[in-house]
């Protein structure tokens, strides 16, 4: 949600804009200020590489000691 939040305010203070706003990167030519679009999405995708590699590393990782084996039955 960071990298979403990120990229839209960015489209906005760029001042993109779009004719066509349901077809993304596929309709770049419809899109005013091409250039700072893809400079947004980048920044976005960054954002949310980033937090999602903080939220890994510092989520607790589940104890597999307390996991019980069941025996398969067949």
């Amino acid at each position: 949600m960071l990298g979403g939040a990120l990229t839209g305010a960015l489209t906005m203070a760029f001042n993109v804009t779009s004719q066509a706003p349901h077809g993304g990167i596929f309709v770049f030519f419809a899109i005013g200020n091409v250039l700072m679009f893809v400079v947004s999405i980048i920044a976005g995708a960054i954002v949310s590489a980033l937090a999602v590699i903080a939220l890994k590393r510092w989520a607790a990782p589940k104890s597999t000691a307390t996991v019980e084996t069941v025996p398969a039955t067949v």
